[in-house]
């Protein structure tokens, strides 16, 4: 636990491991020159047992924002940037004292990549969840006569009229991604491959993409972080509230999907936009034809949405390590998970117990460090993220009159028990 905020979550590298060792030479080098004494007094040298790590405790006299990369210049002008990676953080042995202190690692110490079996799984991954969003297209033309009817006759080229909801999902979630890799690229952070993972339930739960290089900053990892919600969110919304105006207000083809009208209601944010795009009497029937476009806004609002839930190294968890730091969100990771399962069993909701069981398999831990972990976000930054875990929530929770409904219903069957 001590060393828990450390790259690879490891207090030193194998010794086998080919890495540069941090000679005395530059340990010296940083103490007398580099930190010196009007702005990080050092008072304590802690080498770890293989020499690859060394954490230097001391004084700080200001403040925290803009030292480090003053350090970083000082380290170029004696030539330890070559060799040395610096970070600032809070005292991995005692981190609830909220003491900062700077660690010192070999350059060569980065977070571990995929390799040419990462490279095949992200593919495999990938051709899977095409596999599951194509079957996924078909399965929201369920409750179509049309449908049906043509593939009894056998007319299976009548599956044609399901790609667009396929194609649109899948096109939301690689400009999710994109909205990830345009950011980190312009804050000079690489990304490993992307993980997709698949579903049954929306054809695809989003992709799980490790970072490959340290952010510089909590502010820089934000906005990696919270690019792809952003991005994902917007194109969702669009093809939702364009999908929706097209059922109302447009001619409605035979072939159009017909979905059951409760389901508009299955979402706070759902069910509000629905109400007002859409006129009273199209919602007055057990079914509603829809455009395409309408399942592919409201599948990829609740793709999005389970991607900001704020567990480990969702985007959601992410956005709150950023914002907060590692404690905090590790708190706050352990407390959504229990409300998730919570939720998932009283809700009767397999997609959130099945991404839930996916979380925690492999996106609970929190992620790499930044080199500044000590220097917040600005308020700009922690209003934007606010309003992403807002967003979260206005759309995984059930609207009003599907809440209401639930209730009912559980006060039915408690009734008929006794």
């Amino acid at each position: 636990r001590a060393h828990s905020a450390l790259p690879h979550g490891r207090s030193s590298l194998p010794s086998d491991m080919k890495v540069k060792r941090i000679s005395k030479e530059d340990i010296q080098t940083l103490r007398d020159h580099v930190f010196g004494m009007e702005q990080f007094y050092v008072t304590q040298v802690e080498v770890s047992t293989f020499g690859d790590r060394v954490v230097f405790r001391g004084n700080m006299r200001g403040v925290a924002k803009g030292l480090l990369q003053s350090f970083e210049e000082s380290m170029e002008k004696y030539g330890l940037n070559e060799r040395i990676r610096l970070f600032l953080m809070e005292d991995p042995a005692a981190p609830e004292e909220n003491k900062p202190v700077f660690v010192a690692l070999p350059k060569e110490a980065e977070p571990r990549e995929s390799g040419v079996g990462g490279s095949i799984s992200s593919l495999v991954f990938l051709l899977v969840s095409a596999f599951t969003t194509l079957g996924y297209g078909i399965g929201s033309f369920g409750f179509t006569p049309q449908f049906l009817k043509d593939l009894a006759d056998g007319k299976v080229e009548q599956v044609v009229h399901t790609l667009p909801v396929s194609l649109g999902i899948l096109a939301v979630m690689f400009g999710h991604e994109i909205g990830h890799r345009a950011v980190a690229a312009l804050r000079g952070i690489k990304l490993d491959l992307p993980f997709f993972m698949p579903s049954l339930q929306t054809g695809t739960y989003g992709s799980i993409t490790p970072l490959k290089s340290f952010p510089k900053s909590r502010s820089d990892f934000f906005d990696v972080a919270i690019a792809g919600p952003a991005v994902g969110l917007t194109m969702a919304m669009v093809a939702f509230i364009a999908g929706l105006v097209m059922t109302g207000y447009g001619e409605i083809n035979e072939w159009y999907p017909q979905i059951p009208t409760t389901l508009l209601n299955s979402s706070m944010l759902i069910g509000a936009v629905s109400k007002f795009v859409l006129p009273a009497s199209v919602l007055k029937g057990s079914t509603l034809a829809v455009h395409p476009l309408t399942i592919v806004g409201c599948s990829g609002l609740l793709i999005n949405a389970i991607n900001l839930i704020p567990v480990g190294r969702l985007d959601g968890g992410r956005i709150v390590q950023a914002l907060y730091g590692r404690i905090a969100a590790g708190r706050i990771s352990s407390i959504t998970l229990f409300l998730q399962v919570l939720g998932a069993i009283l809700g009767n909701s397999p997609l959130l117990l099945y991404w839930g069981l996916i979380a925690v398999l492999f996106q609970s831990r929190p992620d790499i460090p930044s080199q500044d972990e000590v220097t917040e976000p600005n308020d700009t930054r922690s209003a934007l993220g606010l309003v992403a875990l807002v967003l979260m929530v206005l759309i995984l929770a059930p609207y009003p009159e599907a809440a209401q409904q639930a209730a009912q219903t559980m006060q039915t069957m408690q009734n008929g028990r006794m």
